[in-house]
């Protein structure tokens, strides 16, 4: 935890407009565990190990009318009040994006879609880089190295196995899914709320996402036979929203949310260490870098907000590695500390002068931070691209060709998923914006018409994936 809120802190710093304090109210009952004098308590220790320094606060508690005034839909029977305290909340695709374009200005070669199709050997066995695959072109090639690091997530184990590693499994993989509500039917008060589900005494947030209220999520074990791998179908299941929309409506009884209220679903899965833990929660949140002793170093578990340290060790743990073997080339120190990412500057001053809609505003400052001056010129040259790509959202068209141009996008799916977050809060997710992003990245890419036509298939496929669940 401690690690956690430090590297909390320094993104913060590095990242602003990514890493962004939301205050989390957390309701107690009478008759409940835990109560709100525990409650108060944990607040408390997280706090100290934050060391006190912002966004930590001492946290206050909260009697049964003020919370109520914050959230009136909670349940408020036996309510006996909240504790209140302050984290961060953050666009996963965007901060992983960030760190790529960082390695990438810093000398890293970035590959979108690259396939490591299996491990290279030399004679003794060793590894010596890996065989790759460009799924647009169909070209296949080799790169070479003298180590290869294994950053492969809750795919480690079935990449490693793949090698012929024969090491046990190293992780214990757990699916997490969300349900995405209208804001108008699940309201938020850009408030966040940690309630419990009354099945298990969970864990689950209701969390604010400007026009939409995200709800989840769940800790399952993965019950495949095998490891998963990259090309699984990883969604949520019909059992997943049932839960999530029971805890929902415990927490929320006089909303009677229903099926019909979720406008969609995301899911992922959690590349927790391999534990004697008894259940996924309960699983360690740690990461380890082990050498399979073959020339790879294998990187596994961990969190998000420990991402960058995670890098730096297996950074450093390269060096030795190499050093040992004789690389005599001079390396400067670890930066990414201190180093701001790419859009953790000060907001450009385009952007309060572009008299926008206030949530384009404010959804550009979020999104690209310094770097929103780069829209705003596709924006500003094109009226056309300056119009939302859903009314009820402040995503514009211009951002569609700087996903192409700036930021990797190779198909639909990365810019309407991955890029600007369409795929989770439109009501059709996208689907009557596939044709016209298609075209666009056909434009920038030289796409052929047969590459245009399968990538729109490919996130058709991506959403009705993502609704499978109601036949379930």
């Amino acid at each position: 935890m401690f690690e956690g809120l430090t590297e909390r802190r320094r993104l913060m710093r590095t990242a602003p407009h990514l890493c962004r304090p939301i205050e989390f109210l957390f309701p107690g009952y009478h008759g409940e565990r835990p109560s709100v004098s525990t409650l108060a308590v944990g607040v408390a220790l997280y706090n100290a190990l934050a060391l006190w320094r912002p966004p930590a606060s001492r946290g206050r508690r909260l009697s049964p009318g003020a919370l109520y005034s914050l959230a009136p839909h909670l349940r408020t029977a036996r309510l006996a009040g909240a504790v209140a305290y302050v984290d961060c909340q953050t666009d996963d695709a965007r901060l992983v994006l960030e760190n790529v374009l960082d390695a990438e200005a810093n000398g890293a070669t970035v590959a979108n879609h690259l396939r490591a199709e299996r491990l290279l050997h030399d004679h003794r066995g060793r590894v010596v880089g890996a065989a790759l695959a460009d799924p647009e072109t169909g070209a296949r090639f080799e790169a070479r190295a003298r180590l290869v690091i294994s950053a492969t997530g809750p795919f480690t184990d079935s990449f490693l196995s793949s090698d012929g590693d024969g090491a046990p499994h190293r992780l214990r993989p757990t699916l997490g899914v969300h349900l995405v509500f209208d804001a108008a039917r699940l309201p938020h008060r850009d408030k966040a709320l940690v309630l419990r589900s009354p099945r298990d005494n969970r864990v689950f947030f209701a969390l604010p996402a400007g026009p939409r209220t995200i709800v989840g999520t769940t800790d399952t074990d993965w019950t495949a036979a095998r490891p998963p791998r990259v090309d699984d179908d990883i969604r949520a299941r019909g059992e997943d929203v049932a839960y999530l929309l029971e805890a929902a409506n415990h927490a929320f009884p006089s909303l009677g949310l229903s099926e019909d209220d979720v406008l969609s679903t995301y899911a992922g899965l959690r590349p927790l260490l391999a534990t004697s833990a008894h259940s996924p929660s309960e699983t360690s949140r740690e990461h380890e870098i082990a050498s399979a002793g073959n020339g790879v170093l294998a990187i596994a578990g961990g969190k998000l907000t420990t991402l960058r340290r995670m890098g730096e060790e297996v950074v450093d743990r390269s060096v030795e590695v190499l050093q040992a073997a004789g690389l005599e080339r001079p390396l400067e120190p670890c930066r990414t500390a201190d180093r701001p990412l790419p859009g953790g500057g000060a907001l450009p001053d385009a952007l309060a002068a572009a008299r926008l809609d206030a949530d384009v505003t404010a959804h550009l400052a979020v999104a690209y931070g310094t770097r929103a001056d780069r829209v705003l010129a596709l924006a500003s040259a094109s009226p056309e691209l300056a119009r939302r790509i859903d009314p009820e959202l402040p995503h514009l068209w211009a951002e569609v060709v700087h996903a192409a141009r700036a930021e990797h996008a190779r198909d639909v799916t990365d810019v309407l998923r991955r890029r600007i977050p369409v795929f989770r809060d439109a009501r059709d997710q996208g689907l009557g914006a596939a044709d016209r992003v298609a075209a666009i990245l056909a434009d920038e890419l030289t796409w052929t018409p047969a590459r245009r036509a399968r990538a729109i298939e490919d996130y058709r496929a991506a959403v009705a994936s993502s609704r499978r669940w109601r036949d379930d």
